[in-house]
């Protein structure tokens, strides 16, 4: 079976794809309609640590806040899927602790 849409693991969407493909203003967050998420969703790979560090606290705070699962939730997680491989997560991102950790340790948690 093919899926046009994988990236280089089977079964996890490409994230461009999932960015744009998804009619995000048609879905919910913690603050209302999602239409604000892809910029802030592309804002994770972004060459700034300051931009890398607010794109990842509005994944947990808005997307996933409090633990609670949104319509746009699932789009957002199958993005954030996809951009495990990227080598840019790799990058540092500030987590409000004493020592920044990587964007992929945060996303995966």
């Amino acid at each position: 079976m093919t899926n046009t849409a994988a990236s280089g693991s089977e079964g996890v969407p490409d994230p461009a794809t999932v960015l744009g493909g998804t009619n995000w203003a048609a879905l919910e967050h913690a603050m209302g309609k999602a239409d604000d998420a892809p910029a802030m969703l592309a804002g994770l790979l972004d060459s700034d640590q300051s931009v890398r560090s607010s794109a990842l606290a509005y994944l947990d705070h808005v997307l996933h806040h409090q633990n609670t699962l949104y319509e746009a939730t699932v789009p957002a997680a199958l993005y954030v899927a996809g951009l495990l491989a990227d080598p840019r997560t790799g990058l540092p991102v500030d987590t409000g602790h004493h020592t920044p950790g990587t964007m992929r340790a945060e996303l995966v948690d």
